[in-house]
């Protein structure tokens, strides 16, 4: 009987296969749409993507819709190089099922910059490069393959950037085995509830008012419910303008403070301090954002 088991080593790229990675188009931009980073470190731009210094030089990640590779929204980098280690990053939650397994990352780039830009994988160190953009110009797909070793505590896929330049990054799929795998989208709604288990955000905008109880003088605590179950227990933050409502004379007492109370990967509250101590304790009040923004951040 002939063996017709399809292996690995056989498959084609435009074989779909399933995308271990979190928001590989870049169409989610929930932070915002513009990120420099100028020094050690790492800063999120799109969705559970972020770029890694690791010392000197710039680097900026901003959403581009014009230079896409056949998708609504690419990454658009800056790169400012300056002889220290940069990348462009997606931190894989899933480690315990990658650990000791051969995995292959294809991602589109286009750069008009010869030995700049290059596939990477890392699980606490280097584990592989692919060949760097011949820098013509077009979108080119850069893979690497390599073995992720089983005693691995975290790992990362992305970029390695070794020039000043800047690139364009779109379509990028992380698959297990060794053969390289064309992009396969998700739909929008999907792809959104991968990018809230790690990033929501819970207020914004003056439409909607939110309800909590008032604890002291001039607090209250505002408890909030998740879309989607967080990866690990999520920071909470608040930004912007919002006010406290007194319940009984519906007057409004600006927010001068904000801590975080407390939260799960479920749900969680924020305590927020007004300016005035009109606000009987016990009494329910709710908050009117006004520009305040509240968010989760579950960053495994």
């Amino acid at each position: 009987m002939p063996n017709t088991l399809l292996r690995n080593r056989q498959l084609g790229s435009d074989v779909a296969r399933v995308n271990l990675l979190v928001n590989g188009g870049f169409e989610w931009w929930q932070r915002g749409t513009t990120f420099t980073q100028n020094a050690a470190g790492q800063v999120y731009g799109a969705d559970r993507w972020y770029g890694s210094l690791g010392g000197a030089g710039s680097l900026t990640v901003a959403k581009d819709t014009t230079n896409v590779d056949s998708s609504g929204t690419a990454a658009a980098l800056t790169v400012t190089y300056s002889g220290v280690v940069m990348n462009f990053w997606q931190v894989l939650e899933d480690v315990k099922q990658i650990r000791g397994h051969q995995a292959t990352l294809s991602i589109r780039v286009r750069c008009a910059t010869a030995n700049a830009v290059r596939a990477s994988l890392w699980d606490n160190g280097v584990i592989a490069n692919g060949a760097y953009h011949p820098g013509d110009g077009t979108y080119r797909t850069l893979t690497v393959t390599g073995s992720f070793v089983a005693t691995a505590g975290q790992v990362a896929v992305g970029l390695d950037l070794g020039a000043s330049c800047t690139a364009y990054v779109d379509n990028a799929m992380f698959v297990l085995g060794g053969q390289a795998c064309d992009y396969v989208p998700l739909p929008p709604a999907d792809d959104l509830a991968r990018c809230l288990r790690y990033y929501e955000i819970l207020m914004q905008g003056n439409a909607t008012l939110y309800l909590g109880q008032v604890t002291g003088a001039g607090s209250a605590y505002v408890p909030f419910s998740f879309k989607v179950q967080k990866a690990v227990t999520p920071t909470m933050t608040f930004s912007g303008t919002a006010t406290l409502l007194n319940s009984s004379a519906g007057v409004g007492y600006a927010i001068t403070s904000y801590t975080g109370g407390w939260a799960s990967p479920t749900n969680g509250s924020c305590q927020f301090t007004a300016s005035s101590g009109a606000l009987t304790a016990g009494n329910a009040t709710m908050v009117q954002p006004s520009s305040g923004v509240v968010t989760a951040e579950a960053n495994p």
